[in-house]
C-alpha cells in the first residue's frame, strides 16, 4: 500500500507558513489561590452532654438486659 506525500514546495519556499508574531502557544496565567476560611460554628456545650447522657442510658439498659 502506498502512502500519499504532498508535492514538494516550489524552490525557495518554506514547507510551512511562518508562525504568527505572538507564537503558536500562548502562556497560561498562573492559577489563582483562593483561601476560604469557614467560620467556626458555635455549638452549645449542652449538646455534648445530652449525647453522653443518651449513651450512658443505652449502656445501662443493655447491661440490665444481659
Amino acid at each position: 500500500m502506498s502512502q500519499y506525500y504532498p508535492p514538494p514546495p516550489p524552490d525557495g519556499q518554506p514547507l510551512y507558513d511562518t508562525p504568527p508574531p505572538e507564537g503558536y502557544y500562548q502562556p497560561q496565567p498562573q492559577p489563582q489561590t483562593i483561601i476560604i476560611q469557614q467560620e467556626e460554628q458555635q455549638s452549645s456545650d449542652s449538646s455534648c452532654c445530652w449525647g453522653c447522657l443518651a449513651a450512658i442510658c443505652i449502656c445501662c439498659a443493655i447491661d440490665q438486659l444481659c
